[in-house]
């Protein structure tokens, strides 16, 4: 078992120097060009709000002491098989494409989280099939994305 507390706290501390190396990343990129964001504008801000929220949480998690709930052994195998399926979706997306690829992501993180009946699995192969479709068409189609 995990106690919470110390969980928050190693997170929120990798966080912060993630958070850290992703704005001094953005900034080698160049801020503004000409008057205008230029390509590290947005990753200096996302990394700004990353160390600032992690450090707020930090913050909240040092001072907190009555913190001493764990996390179970289900919920850490669930949190690394979302992993391994994540993992699993950027290796798929080269060899039969991001929109496939995709949609077995969504029907893998569906299975791990949800309700083990078949009529939860059914809904699960319409919402993955549709959402596929949507995806399908806003980034193939009309933002000519290359899917594969």
């Amino acid at each position: 078992m995990v106690k919470i507390r110390h969980a928050d706290i190693a997170v929120s501390a990798l966080l912060i120097l993630f958070g850290a190396y992703v704005a001094y990343q953005g900034m080698g990129y160049g801020y503004i060009e000409e008057g205008n964001p230029s390509a590290g504008f947005f990753p200096f801000w996302i990394g700004l709000g990353i160390l600032i929220f992690s450090g707020a949480n930090l913050f909240n998690a040092v001072r907190r002491l009555e913190l001493i709930e764990t996390i179970g052994k289900a919920e850490i195998v669930r949190v690394v098989l979302c992993t391994v399926a994540m993992i699993a979706f950027v290796w798929l997306s080269g060899l039969i494409g991001m929109i496939a690829a995709g949609f077995l992501l969504m029907l893998a993180i569906g299975a791990i989280f949800g309700p083990r009946n078949s009529r939860f699995y059914s809904i699960l192969a319409v919402v993955s099939a549709v959402m596929t479709a949507i995806l399908y068409v806003v980034f193939g189609s009309l933002l000519a994305v290359p899917l594969l």
